[in-house]
C-alpha cells in the first residue's frame, strides 16, 4: 500500500523523530544516600520537586513564540501565573478543550497539524546546591501534552512527544550552584496526536509532576524485578536483573574505572529479610551497558493476588570498588503466575474472573491532572463494589496510580498510548509511524514491568492491525515474559466486527480473544463451538452511557455457566463532564459542543459508571450484585437449607459474617446469623439456618434476605461493609386470617349538565361528558390529581435509545419513535360515559401515519371501599415499532413529596438492570428519586412494584398493581427531559406539581449506544396490552 507523503521542517510534524536528548526509560525508582532510607518512603535528599506556580504565557501559534521569551533575562513579569500540575484549557483561559471521540479535531492529513496551533510558555527557575552541581542531575517530565521543548539557562537541551509517558533530560552539563532557569515550550498539536486519538477531551499543558533528581556519575539506572510463583513448590522466583548508567566523561579524567558491586536485599510483607546478595560488575568494555543479574528463590512465598496484594519490599545498593555506598534504590514488588492454557487465563492456577472496568484519567475539575486522592476515590470505590480489574484506557497512568494498584489489590490491563481511530487502516502499516509504535509499547513496559499489578500489556486501541504492531508486538514480548498480551485489533480488520475471522486470525500479539460489544448470542455461540485455546475477555462490552447496562445480567449469565468465557472490561468508568458553571452560578457537566469547539462528539464522553463527582449511579450497584464473591443458592427454604459458594480464588469465607433476615410486607419478622463459615476458595458448603414459623395472610408475601459483610476493616472498607446477598421468596408455614375489609359505603352519582361527580365517602372523582374528560379526583375536599391518568407510549429517550446531538441514527429506536410520531400522538377521537359507578373512556390515538391507530379504553370504578379500580387495554397497530412504553401518566398538585414503595429498590431499576435491587419497602421524597445523568434522560424508575404511595401530609394516594408494575415520579415531565440537554437546565423546568408514570411495561435499557440494542425480550412490541392497578385515598 502506498501512502501519501507529507512532509514539514516543523519538528512536531515528523512522525519518524519522537524526541531530541531524551533519556532512555527505565523503571522509576528515586536514589537514595541508603538503602534505609530508599524503603523508608520518605523524600530523598537527591529529589527536588518543580511543582508549584511557574509563569505562563499561551498563543495562538508556535511562530509567536520568540527565542528571547526562553532565555534567563527575558522579563516575564507582565506574565500570568498558572499552576504545574495542570491543564491549560481548564484554566480559564482563550483555549479550550476540544471532545473527540473519531474524527480528529482538526483536518485529518497526518503528519501535519494546523498553523493555528495554541502553544504555552512556561517559565520559573529553581536552586541547584553546591553538592548536587558536582553531580549529575535529570529533570524529569511526568506527563505533558502533546509536545514540548526543554530550555535551562538558554541552552535547548531537548525535546519529546508521547503525551502519557515520562520525558527526563540529563541538564548537568548546564547548570550551576545557585539559580538557574528553565523555559518550557509546549505545543498543543503535533504528529504524535494521530495515534493518541482516544475518545476523549483534547487537552494540553504539562499536567503530571516535574521534578529533578540527582545521581552519581555511575548509578542505578534500570531495575528489573521479574517474577514467578511455582505453583507445586509454592516458591517464589526473583530474577533480578540491574542496569547501571555511567558518566564516561566523568570517570576517564579520574584515572581506570576499577568496578562496581550491587547489593540487594528482599524483605517480606511483615519486613522480615528473605533474601540477600551481591554481585561484582567488571568494568571491562560493554555492547550495551554494565548489567548485574541475580537469582533468588523464596521458599514458601506468599504469592500477590487482587484479593491478597502482599507486597515484597527489594532494595538494591550500589557501591564502588572500596565499598562506600554510592546510592540506593528501592520499589515494592509481588510475586505471581499468569498464563493462559486451555481456554483459561490463569493467575496463580486460578481461573480468575475478570470483573473489569475501563478508566480514563479524569476529574471533573482538573483534567488529567490528578492528586492520590483522586486515584485512591476511584480504587476504593471500585474495591467496595467488587470489581477486580482495570483497564487503563488507552494510556499508561500515572506511575502513582500503579503503585496503589499494588498496594489495595486490582489486576491492570496496561495500555500503550496508542490509537488512531481516525486513521484506522492506515498508520499502522506506515513506515513513517513504525518508530512510534515500537516506543510506545517498549516504554511503557520499561516503565512498569516492576509492578504486581500489571497481569497483562496491550498494545492500545481501535488502530487496526499492520506490520508496525507485529514490530511492536515482538519488541515488547522481548522485554517481559511474566505477563500476557492483548490486542483486539488483532481479531479484526475493521471496529466492531462481530466474530468475523475470529478463529483465521493470528494470536502473535493477543493472548485472549478480546471483542468490543459482541452480543450474547455471538459469545454464546463461539463458547459452545470455537477450538481456539485462548479464554474470551471482552476489552469494552455494556457500554455505561447514561441510563445504561442493560442486559449485564445476560452476560453475567453466560460467564458464569459457559467455557472460555472469563468476565471482561465495562466501558467505562466515569463520564467525561468538564464542571461548568452557569450564569446563575449552577455546576453541571459540560461534553462536546459546549467550549465553543465545531468539531466535537456531542456527550458521547459522558459514558461512565459512576458521575464525573464519582456520584455512584444504579448500574454500579447492579455490577456489584452480579460481581459478588458469594453465591447463595436456596436448597429447601422449608427445612432451611442453602448452599454457599465461595467465588472467591485466594481467599477463605472466614472473611465475611453472614446474617440473615426475613421480611413480610417489607417489615423484619425474623432474623439470625449464619455459622461462622471456613469454605475454601471455589468451594460450597450446606448451611441450615434455624428458620423459624412463617405466619402471614393469604394476600402477603415473605422473603428471606441473606447478606455477607465484611468480618474486620481493611485497607479500602470498613467491618460491616457488605460484599453479598441473595434473596428468596418464602413460603408460609401457617396462613392467618385475611384482614377485615374496609367498610362499605354508599357510591352516589350526580350529574349537572356535562359534569357527573361519583361519590363513595371522602372520594369524589369529575368528569365531563362534552369534552369526555376525567376532570380530578378529590379526597376530604383536597385535589389528589389533576385530571386522571392519560396513556403514555413516550420516554424521554436514553442515550442507548439515540444520541440527540448525532446524526445517523436512523436505525435506532429513537428516531425510529420520532418518525412514527409516539413522542406527539394525537387525539383522533374520545368518548366518555358512565354505568353507574363506573367511567368508560375511548381514545383513539394517531401518529405520523394515521392509518396505524392505537385504541386505548380505561375503565375507573369507583368501589363502595372508596377506591378506585382502573383496568386498562391498550391496542397498537402492529406495524408501528417496538414502543418506548406501555402506560399511563398522571400529576397531582403542588406538595405530594413523601414517597414510600414497596417493590425493588432502593435504586432505580428496568426489567434488565434489576438484579442488584432486592424487593423492600423503601421510602424517600420525589426530588431523591432523580437521577443526575449528564445529559438528562428517563431516569427513577423502579420496577416489581406490589404498591407505592405519595402523600402531602395531609393526605395521601396508593397505587397498588395487581400484581405489579413499573412507576416514577419526578417534578418534570417527559418533554422537559427530552429537550434539556444539561442538567442546569432541566433545573430550570422544575414543576411543583408531581409527575406519576406508572407503566405495565417499560422498554429496557440495553448498552445500545455502543453495543447491542436492547435485547429481544426487554423490548415492547406493538400489540394488544390489558392491565389493572388500584388508587386508594386515605388521610395520612
Amino acid at each position: 500500500m502506498e501512502y501519501p507523503i507529507r512532509t514539514s521542517k516543523n519538528l512536531w510534524e515528523i512522525p519518524e523523530l519522537t524526541h531530541l536528548n531524551r533519556l532512555d526509560m527505565h523503571s522509576g525508582q528515586i536514589p537514595f544516600p541508603t538503602a534505609e532510607g530508599a524503603m523508608s518512603g520518605e523524600d530523598s535528599p537527591w529529589f527536588a520537586c518543580l511543582n508549584g506556580q511557574w509563569k505562563f504565557e499561551l498563543f495562538k501559534k508556535p511562530a509567536e513564540v520568540s527565542e528571547n521569551m526562553l532565555t534567563t533575562g527575558f522579563d516575564d513579569t507582565a506574565w500570568g501565573d498558572i499552576a504545574v500540575p495542570a491543564e491549560w484549557t481548564l484554566q480559564g483561559l482563550w483555549d479550550q478543550p476540544i471532545y473527540t471521540n473519531v474524527k480528529m479535531p482538526y483536518d485529518n492529513t497526518p503528519p501535519l497539524v494546523p498553523e493555528e496551533n495554541p502553544t504555552g510558555v512556561y517559565r520559573r527557575t529553581f536552586e541547584i546546591s553546591e553538592e548536587w552541581a558536582e553531580r549529575r542531575t535529570v529533570l524529569h517530565f511526568g506527563g505533558v501534552e502533546s509536545y514540548f521543548e526543554v530550555y535551562v539557562n538558554d541552552v535547548f537541551v531537548g525535546m519529546s512527544k508521547d503525551n502519557r509517558l515520562p520525558s527526563e533530560f540529563d541538564i548537568s552539563s548546564v547548570i550551576k550552584a545557585g539559580e538557574n532557569s528553565l523555559a518550557v515550550k509546549v505545543l498543543k498539536w503535533c504528529d504524535a496526536n494521530y495515534v493518541e486519538d482516544q475518545d476523549q477531551f483534547w487537552h494540553a499543558g504539562i499536567y503530571r509532576n516535574v521534578f529533578l533528581y540527582s545521581t552519581n556519575s555511575v548509578w542505578l539506572h534500570d531495575i528489573f524485578a521479574e517474577t514467578d510463583y511455582d505453583l507445586l513448590t509454592k516458591e517464589g522466583v526473583l530474577d533480578l536483573q540491574i542496569k547501571l548508567g555511567l558518566d564516561i566523561g566523568a570517570h576517564l579524567p579520574a584515572g581506570p574505572i576499577k568496578g562496581w558491586t550491587v547489593a540487594a536485599e528482599l524483605r517480606d510483607p511483615s519486613g522480615e529479610l528473605v533474601y540477600a546478595d551481591s554481585e561484582e560488575i567488571d568494568c571491562r568494555y560493554r555492547m550495551d551497558s554494565y548489567k548485574a543479574s541475580l537469582i533468588a528463590i523464596i521458599p514458601e512465598c506468599a504469592a500477590w493476588s487482587a484479593e491478597l496484594p502482599r507486597l515484597y519490599t527489594l532494595s538494591v545498593s550500589l557501591y564502588d570498588d572500596d565499598a562506600t555506598l554510592l546510592e540506593a534504590k528501592s520499589c515494592r514488588i509481588g510475586f505471581k503466575n499468569v498464563v493462559v492454557e486451555g481456554r483459561e487465563l490463569l493467575i496463580n492456577g486460578k481461573a480468575v474472573m475478570i470483573r473489569g472496568v475501563n478508566r480514563h484519567e479524569f476529574h471533573e475539575i482538573t483534567g488529567r491532572a490528578l492528586t492520590r486522592e483522586n486515584m485512591l476515590q476511584d480504587i476504593l470505590i471500585l474495591k467496595q463494589f467488587n470489581f477486580n480489574a482495570v483497564r487503563t484506557a488507552h494510556y499508561p497512568n500515572a506511575e502513582l496510580w500503579y503503585d496503589l494498584c499494588d498496594e489495595y489489590g486490582l489486576y491492570i490491563m496496561d495500555e500503550t498510548n496508542l490509537e488512531s481511530h481516525a486513521n484506522y487502516a492506515t498508520l499502522s502499516r506506515d513506515p513513517r509511524w513504525k518508530n512510534q509504535f515500537i516506543e510506545r509499547g517498549t516504554r511503557m513496559i520499561l516503565r512498569d514491568r516492576n509492578h504486581a499489578c500489571i497481569f497483562s500489556w496491550s498494545l492500545g486501541n481501535e488502530s487496526g492491525h499492520g506490520a508496525n504492531h507485529d514490530a511492536m508486538g515482538d519488541a515488547m514480548r522481548g522485554l517481559d515474559e511474566s505477563r500476557i498480551f492483548h490486542y483486539e485489533g488483532e481479531l479484526h480488520a475493521k471496529w466492531n466486527q462481530g466474530l468475523k475471522d475470529w478463529a483465521e486470525t493470528q494470536s502473535a500479539h493477543n493472548d485472549l480473544i478480546c471483542p468490543m460489544y459482541t452480543s450474547v448470542d455471538e459469545i454464546k455461540q463461539w463458547a459452545i463451538t470455537t477450538t481456539d485455546h485462548r479464554p474470551v475477555v471482552y476489552c469494552e462490552y455494556s457500554h455505561a452511557m447514561g441510563n445504561s447496562c442493560g442486559g449485564l445480567k445476560d452476560y453475567w449469565e453466560l460467564f458464569e455457566n459457559y467455557p472460555g468465557l472469563q468476565g471482561g472490561f465495562i466501558w467505562e468508568w466515569v463520564d467525561h463532564g468538564i464542571q461548568k458553571i452557569d450564569e446563575k452560578g449552577r455546576a453541571y457537566p459540560g461534553y462536546g459542543g459546549d467550549f465553543g469547539e465545531t468539531i466535537h462528539d456531542s456527550n458521547f464522553c459522558t459514558d461512565g459508571m459512576v458521575a464525573p463527582d464519582r456520584t455512584i449511579r444504579p448500574s454500579v450497584w447492579e455490577f456489584k450484585k452480579l460481581a459478588q464473591p458469594i453465591g447463595i443458592i436456596a436448597i429447601d427454604l422449608t427445612k432451611g437449607k442453602i448452599r454457599v459458594t465461595n467465588k472467591n480464588y485466594f481467599t477463605t469465607l472466614g472473611l465475611y459474617v453472614g446474617t440473615w433476615t426475613i421480611e413480610t410486607e417489607g417489615q423484619i419478622v425474623a432474623s439470625g446469623e449464619l455459622p461462622d463459615l471456613l469454605t475454601m476458595p471455589e468451594a460450597s458448603q450446606v448451611v441450615t439456618l434455624d428458620l423459624p414459623t412463617i405466619e402471614r395472610r393469604e394476600d402477603q408475601e415473605s422473603f428471606l434476605m441473606i447478606r455477607f459483610a465484611m468480618r474486620e476493616s481493611t485497607k479500602w472498607c470498613e467491618a460491616g461493609h457488605e460484599i453479598a446477598w441473595e434473596q428468596f421468596a418464602m413460603p408460609a408455614n401457617r396462613i392467618t386470617p385475611p384482614a377485615l375489609k374496609p367498610a362499605e359505603m354508599p357510591v352516589t352519582v350526580s350529574s349537572e349538565g356535562a359534569v357527573t361527580t361519583i361519590t363513595c365517602g371522602d372520594l369524589q372523582l369529575i368528569t365531563n361528558t362534552e369534552t369526555a374528560d376525567i376532570t380530578a379526583v378529590n379526597f376530604a375536599g383536597q385535589c389528589l390529581l389533576d385530571g386522571f391518568a392519560q396513556l403514555c407510549i413516550w420516554r424521554a429517550t436514553t442515550d442507548n435509545d439515540g444520541i440527540r446531538r448525532w446524526t445517523g441514527q436512523d436505525h435506532k429506536p429513537m428516531m425510529q419513535w420520532l418518525s412514527a410520531g409516539l413522542n406527539a400522538p394525537t387525539v383522533k377521537s374520545r368518548t366518555l360515559s358512565i354505568d353507574g359507578n363506573k367511567i368508560i373512556q375511548r381514545t383513539v390515538l394517531v401518529c405520523t401515519d394515521e392509518a396505524k391507530e392505537i385504541v386505548y379504553e380505561q375503565t375507573v370504578e369507583v368501589l363502595s371501599t372508596g377506591e378506585l379500580a382502573i383496568n386498562n387495554v391498550a391496542d397498537y397497530h402492529a406495524e408501528l415499532p417496538t414502543l418506548p412504553r406501555v402506560g399511563v401518566v398522571m400529576q397531582t398538585p403542588a406538595g405530594f413529596e413523601n414517597l414510600a414503595w414497596y417493590g425493588k429498590g432502593p435504586w432505580e431499576n428496568h426489567i434488565d438492570r434489576d438484579a442488584g435491587t432486592p424487593v423492600g419497602l423503601y421510602q424517600g421524597t420525589v426530588d431523591e428519586q432523580y437521577v443526575k445523568y449528564s445529559l438528562p434522560q428517563e431516569n427513577g424508575s423502579k420496577s416489581d412494584v406490589r404498591w407505592f404511595t405519595l402523600d402531602n401530609g395531609s393526605v395521601a394516594l396508593k397505587f397498588s398493581g395487581e400484581p405489579t408494575f413499573e412507576f416514577s415520579v419526578r417534578h418534570v415531565t417527559d418533554e422537559d427531559l427530552f429537550t434539556s440537554y444539561h442538567t442546569n437546565e432541566l433545573e430550570d423546568k422544575q414543576r411543583p406539581e408531581t409527575i406519576i408514570h406508572i407503566d405495565h411495561i417499560q422498554r429496557g435499557l440495553g448498552t445500545g449506544s455502543c453495543g447491542p440494542q436492547t435485547f429481544d425480550q426487554y423490548t415492547v412490541p406493538p400489540k394488544r396490552y390489558e392491565f389493572n392497578y388500584r388508587v386508594t385515598p386515605s388521610h395520612t
